[in-house]
């Protein structure tokens, strides 16, 4: 491995500058952890928010991070040779942009796409601006990370095929390394958003769920969309209760997860634990935001077209009634190229190479 010059900056942001969470930041914490080894020591991975309690939080645990229009936040923006984003470009300032050839720009995304990608919905002028603004980058990203082969015909509608690296998204190196450590069964309910207004339960469902669930004993985790979570009410069951923490590292404590056409339910695959599939609207979701894969090909699980349904096959998998493993095991493999839980190396190879 050739020599870095001191003090290499490598920049991280997520969520638009305003979470911290997905890739990027399970990247950010190896590359943190590392460099202090006698390889690495020249490399300074810094944090990038628009939110002064994400700063303070990073801060407190020892990590570097600055806000966006700080003043250090601006210079590290400037020096940075490296920009690791997994949403768009402004998971990052426009500061962080400003001389693009002399720096790598690497996407990390956020999930093997099921549905079309947003991008390609957009409002012609939005989608004319960005244009723009990806013409004066010069290219969209240099190197653009994914879990499958499968994927690089979706991905080279954004670079060149010979950006694109199947390397595992570095999230998923802690599924393939945690343990459960709860008692009672857990579910977890995260459905994707909607660019159309959408009832999620009517006053009877969360009735008919919570007498279900309390008389089950079972804990019921609700984790909306960034996007769609002040829509909803809060439930009224004590079983039923709002995801707050980090949906990764809450995962290895679900038992079973019930989703309707989120790509978490790929991550869940390397857990190898029972998904319910509740596509309520599956024939309207179709029409309008339509999905890469044919969904009853790639969706290992029962689908449910009512809450009724998704009651009846939660008793039946507690009685232990899962017919779905070996449909699991054949749609992981087919979009996990990696489950050694080393993808978050890989990246940083990847990306050390290229810097």
């Amino acid at each position: 491995m050739r020599t870095l010059k001191k003090n290499t900056i490598l920049l991280f942001g997520s969520g638009n500058g305003k979470t911290y969470s997905d890739n990027s930041r399970y990247l950010f914490e190896y590359f943190s952890k590392i460099k202090n080894l006698k390889e690495t020591k020249n490399i300074r991975p810094i944090w990038l928010t628009r939110s002064k309690n994400i700063c303070r939080f990073l801060t407190e645990k020892g990590l570097e991070c600055y806000l966006f229009y700080s003043l250090f936040g601006i210079y590290f923006a400037l020096l940075s040779k490296a920009n690791c984003v997994c949403s768009s470009l402004a998971d990052l300032s426009i500061f962080a942009y400003f001389t693009p050839r002399h720096k790598l720009i690497v996407q990390l995304w956020h999930g093997t796409p099921l549905k079309i990608l947003e991008n390609y919905k957009m409002p012609i002028i939005k989608s004319l601006a960005l244009r723009l603004f990806l013409r004066f980058l010069g290219r969209q990203a240099d190197l653009y990370i994914s879990d499958t082969v499968l994927n690089v015909p979706i991905y080279k509608q954004f670079v060149s095929e010979d950006k694109i690296i199947i390397t595992g998204q570095p999230r998923t190196d802690l599924l393939i390394k945690s343990k459960s450590t709860h008692d009672e069964i857990t579910i977890l309910y995260a459905p994707t958003w909607r660019e159309y207004p959408f009832s999620f339960f009517t006053k009877e469902d969360l009735r008919s769920l919570g007498v279900f669930l309390e008389k089950k004993k079972i804990v019921f985790y609700i984790k909306w969309h960034d996007v769609q979570k002040k829509e909803i009410k809060m439930p009224t069951s004590n079983c039923i209760r709002f995801l707050q923490t980090d949906i990764t590292d809450f995962l290895p404590e679900v038992d079973i997860l019930i989703t309707d056409y989120s790509s978490v339910y790929f991550d869940f695959l390397l857990l190898d634990r029972p998904i319910i599939f509740a596509p309520f609207d599956l024939d309207f979701y179709k029409n309008s935001r339509g999905f890469y894969y044919p969904y009853d090909e790639v969706t290992p699980g029962p689908k449910a077209k009512t809450w009724k349904e998704v009651i009846l096959q939660i008793e039946l998998l507690c009685d232990g009634g899962d017919r779905w493993q070996s449909m699991r095991e054949e749609i992981r493999n087919r979009f996990h190229a990696h489950k050694d839980g080393q993808n978050c190396k890989r990246v940083y190879d990847a990306i050390i190479a290229a810097i």
